[in-house]
């Protein structure tokens, strides 16, 4: 469901309780003229307490003002986001926001949160790993797969020992982690750079986290207007939503469920395939192309092995050392080929952990 989410309040639809938080005055702001920004995060003291608020930035355009707000939903409820947010959650949270915000200097209504304008957000999905399977193993296999370019990502990033993946533009980017290793990890490295004080003390004091040793996370983060609309009208939903509208599961569901179709389900596949070994992958490709001559097979059955040892990345590195960009096109559509003998996959335990918890989107919440 959501977790992080950037709201904007705009004039007319919020007061200034109190500059001070804003580190101005009435009176500067008033004055200031051109574009500034006025900072009201949590302080130390709050964090020490364990007391989340939201990270508050107040704009200053001329004579126009707004309000922007950035703020986990689940920790708005929860004080941590491993626990997951439902539709019925939304009143309770618009109370509770409207209250820290009166706190941090600012008043406004429950009808002016809800109908606030979305800057981004962040959808997440806990899949809770069965049968011994590990975060670690399933994003390193995870790691193999031959991106989409429709995607746009310009990057890929791997932190702390292979514990996470994360594809990533400047407008968007879908996160893979371990989340039980990131509540190990120091604020600098960890992939949650917020981690409440209750959410820290999860893994000493609550045994049913415990039992849940192997919490492996999606996260889809979008992070302008022109993706979130581009994204979700792709999901024939309308563009510029506001606060209520994405507070929805179906939406969130789809969001995770395109991006895991467009990464990993739709081309790549074949790479979590169990069947091993040379000899049976050679039957395998035999059994699909008997058209083709032992040749064709022989080359197909040493891609698909070198594809699934290091991931197609490397694989793909390792030729455009040898050959021009073009032969790598033509290998890829052979790569393509493979993955289209969908009948035969078998594949490993956590790809149906995920492909399970994606359709059935069930919200994940720590036993009482």
């Amino acid at each position: 469901m959501l977790d992080t989410v950037i709201i904007t309040i705009e004039e007319s639809r919020f007061t200034i309780n109190d500059y001070s938080k804003f580190g101005t005055t009435k009176a500067e702001f008033n004055s200031t003229r051109g574009f500034r920004r006025f900072i009201n995060n949590p302080t130390a003291q709050d964090k020490k307490q364990g007391i989340y608020k939201p990270r508050l930035t107040l704009l200053k355009r001329g004579f126009s003002a707004s309000i922007r707000a950035e703020f986990s939903v689940p920790k708005i409820i929860f004080g941590n986001n491993v626990d997951e947010v439902s539709e019925g959650n939304f009143p309770k949270i618009v109370k509770l926001l409207k209250e820290k915000l009166n706190e941090m200097g600012i008043w406004t209504t429950d009808k002016f949160i809800k109908e606030a304008k979305i800057s981004g957000f962040d959808v997440s999905k806990n899949i809770l790993l069965t049968n011994g399977y590990t975060s670690s193993f399933a994003i390193k296999e995870l790691s193999k797969v031959n991106l989409n370019r429709k995607l746009d990502f310009n990057d890929t990033k791997f932190r702390n020992d292979g514990s996470s993946i994360q594809y990533y533009s400047n407008s968007h980017s879908f996160v893979v982690y371990d989340k039980i290793n990131d509540l190990r990890q120091p604020q600098k490295r960890a992939i949650d750079k917020d981690q409440t004080k209750q959410q820290l003390n999860l893994l000493e004091k609550n045994q049913d986290y415990q039992e849940h040793k192997e919490i492996l996370r999606l996260e889809v983060r979008l992070r302008n207007k022109r993706k979130i609309n581009s994204v979700i009208k792709n999901l024939d939903y309308p563009n510029n939503p506001l606060f209520r509208d994405i507070f929805n599961k179906t939406l969130c569901q789809k969001i995770i469920k395109h991006y895991w179709q467009e990464i990993v389900a739709d081309k790549n596949m074949f790479l979590f395939d169990m069947i091993s070994g040379p000899l049976r992958t050679f039957q395998k490709n035999i059994k699909n192309n008997r058209h083709k001559g032992p040749r064709k097979n022989i080359y197909l059955t040493g891609l698909e092995l070198l594809a699934k040892d290091k991931g197609i990345r490397e694989l793909r590195q390792n030729i455009e050392l040898i050959a021009k960009t073009n032969t790598w096109y033509g290998i890829n559509k052979d790569i393509e080929k493979i993955n289209n003998y969908t009948k035969e996959l078998e594949p490993h335990g956590f790809i149906r952990d995920i492909e399970r918890s994606i359709n059935s989107f069930d919200t994940f919440r720590l036993k009482k």
